[in-house]
């Protein structure tokens, strides 16, 4: 019984706290960078998204940013390439504790910029949707961190030459992306009280 009534006693607490996010505007960014040299070609990758969130109810948010992305790949083509662009995304909390929650959050990305490698200069277009699971942990009552866990959902990348539109350098689509692949870890900070 007292099990019971602890877990209540911890639910109420959990829908109390979110209870606290309605109408409010939270600063959120998020990161994810990694490197790695296979047979002499080094990859690296740097991925910062800054976006602001609005509590429209309890445990609903809408979020809107930028997507700001650079790849670089050496000892092969020397290819690279820099883009950015809007993300929106809704995103669902369902709180464990006072502290923790999980989430999950459907979003829309789409990214245009320029590319380049030792023979050529490319403009470069990426679009995505999808859902990703997260964990979210409120260090203060204005200050949280998270992790999303990757995300499934389709992706498109397009690299066309400059001086030739209609020569598509690479063009890739998938309908699915792993989770774990796409992980990125984030801070939230919030506005007002």
């Amino acid at each position: 019984m007292k099990k019971i009534l602890l877990s209540f006693a911890m639910l109420i607490a959990a829908i109390w706290v979110s209870a606290q996010n309605k109408g409010t505007l939270w600063v959120s960014s998020m990161a994810d960078f990694s490197q790695q040299e296979t047979n002499g070609l080094k990859t690296t990758n740097l991925e910062f998204l800054p976006y602001l969130e609005y509590y429209v109810a309890e445990t609903w948010s809408l979020s809107a940013g930028v997507d700001i992305y650079t790849f670089k790949n050496k000892g092969g083509d020397n290819f690279s390439f820099f883009d950015m662009g809007p993300y929106v995304a809704v995103n669902k909390y369902f709180p464990l504790t006072d502290k923790f929650s999980l989430f999950t959050e459907i979003y829309a990305v789409g990214t245009w910029g320029n590319g380049k490698d030792d023979n050529a200069r490319y403009k470069v277009s990426y679009y995505s949707f999808g859902i990703s699971p997260g964990l979210s942990y409120c260090i203060k009552d204005n200050l949280a961190m998270f992790v999303k866990l990757g995300d499934v959902g389709y992706y498109n990348a397009t690299y066309k030459d400059k001086k030739d539109s209609s020569n598509k350098i690479f063009d890739k689509s998938s309908y699915v992306k792993w989770f774990g692949e796409g992980a990125m870890i984030g801070l939230q900070l919030k506005l007002g009280k």
